[in-house]
């Protein structure tokens, strides 16, 4: 083999493992703030019905979602409690909460 043949092997190997390991360090960050993201809105809607005197016992998010909608004190406790969550240390660099900022209100129609 030729010295510059065996040098752009190299180099295109160089670079296909930069790229995978950009990939592996973008998409496990990502995971993990899209499971705190899980915990803390459930943690919010949960304390928000309690706080209101209605219990939930189902696991489903959207459920607890759509009972919270139907008091309009459980929806503002909700929204703080979020907001006031997001702006934690563990979401400091979640695209997926920056998004969620933006259209809080949608979450609540």
């Amino acid at each position: 083999m030729d010295t510059v043949v065996k040098m752009k092997f190299i180099i295109m190997y160089i670079i296909s493992l930069l790229i995978v390991c950009q990939c592996v360090m973008i998409t496990d960050p990502l995971a993990l703030c899209n499971q705190n993201l899980q915990l803390v809105t459930e943690m919010c809607f949960s304390t928000s019905l309690s706080n209101i005197g209605q219990q939930y016992a189902g696991e489903n998010l959207k459920d607890l979602r759509e009972l919270c909608k139907q008091y309009k004190s459980c929806v503002a406790e909700a929204k703080n409690c979020l907001l006031t969550e997001f702006d934690g240390i563990q979401f400091a660099n979640c695209p997926t909460v920056k998004a969620l900022r933006k259209s809080m209100n949608r979450i609540f129609v």
